[in-house]
């Protein structure tokens, strides 16, 4: 006899980003470079390329191993899972996509995943929205420094 189903966990986070589509695209579909914009990555390897590609991302003393099954250039996603790491959670799937916005360009981060049983629901919920919520702020100052390094710049050749 089984226990209770799992009840699944599943997140939208969104930001949107002073740049073109294309400019945030570059950045956000680069799997190998979560750590330009992604607080508190330490480390960061990759192995191969395109769907099937690894990145182990240390992020202190926690590490984890995603694989990407998903780069779709022309839709603008990004899709990976979660094989190894701390997080309490089992069959986690992530997609990022950038698409256009009034103010260039937004960027949803969407997170789906069963937690495991160590932790709730709600208290997965709440890591999750926060660590995507850090690491879209950082993709957002990514621009916002680009921004204002660019005009920094017009403005002392003038």
């Amino acid at each position: 006899m089984s226990g209770p189903q799992a009840e699944w966990v599943e997140i939208v986070e969104s930001v949107e980003v002073a740049a073109s589509p294309r400019a945030v695209w570059h950045v956000v579909g680069d799997f190998g470079g979560l750590g330009q914009w992604m607080p508190g990555v330490t480390g960061l390897q990759t192995s191969g390329r395109g769907p099937g590609a690894t990145r182990r991302i240390h992020m202190g003393s926690a590490c984890m191993l995603e694989t990407l099954v998903e780069l779709d250039e022309r839709h603008m996603q990004l899709g990976y899972r979660l094989d190894q790491g701390p997080l309490p959670a089992r069959s986690y799937t992530s997609t990022l996509r950038v698409s256009p916005a009034e103010a260039g360009a937004r960027v949803d981060w969407t997170a789906r995943c069963t937690p495991d049983d160590t932790t709730n629901a709600a208290r997965l919920e709440r890591t999750l929205r926060q660590a995507y919520r850090a690491g879209l702020n950082g993709l957002a100052s990514v621009f916002a420094s680009a921004a204002i390094a660019s005009a920094g710049s017009r403005r002392g050749g003038a």
